[in-house]
C-alpha cells in the first residue's frame, strides 16, 4: 500500500482544516454555508464574540484504537474557521442548522433605523 500516497506517519493524527465554505448575500442577510461532512450536530461549536463567529467541529469514527491505521484521511478531521461579520448584521438574530453534512447559518442585517431631527 505504500504506493497509494497515504502517509502512515500521520494516519494516527488528527488533522486539522478549514472547511469549504459559501458566503451568500442576500436581501435579508447573510448566508454561510459550511461544508462539514461526518460531523454530529453535538461536535459542533459557534462562539460569537467581538472578533466575529467562530466554528468548532470534528469527526470521530474511533478507528484509531482499533487495530494498526494504515489510512487515515477523514475518519479523524477537526475543522476550525473564523468569520470576521460585515458591519451590518444583527448578531443578536444570528441562527444556525445543520443537515446532510452541510451548516448553515443565517446572519440578519441590521435594521436600518431613522434618526429625528429636532427643532431648535
Amino acid at each position: 500500500m505504500s504506493g497509494c500516497g497515504w502517509n502512515a506517519a500521520a494516519a494516527a493524527t488528527r488533522e486539522s482544516a478549514r472547511p469549504q465554505a459559501d458566503l451568500v448575500e442576500r436581501e435579508d442577510g447573510f448566508y454561510l454555508y459550511y461544508n462539514i461532512p461526518g460531523v454530529s450536530r453535538e461536535e459542533i461549536r459557534l462562539i460569537l464574540d467581538a472578533e466575529g463567529l467562530h466554528l468548532a467541529a470534528g469527526t470521530s469514527l474511533g478507528l484509531t484504537g482499533q487495530g494498526k491505521v494504515h489510512a487515515l484521511e477523514f475518519a479523524e478531521m477537526a475543522y476550525e474557521d473564523h468569520v470576521a461579520l460585515p458591519g451590518q448584521v444583527d448578531a443578536q438574530g444570528i441562527q444556525a442548522g445543520y443537515k446532510d453534512g452541510v451548516l448553515t447559518v443565517f446572519m440578519p442585517r441590521r435594521a436600518v433605523r431613522g434618526i429625528p431631527v429636532s427643532h431648535d
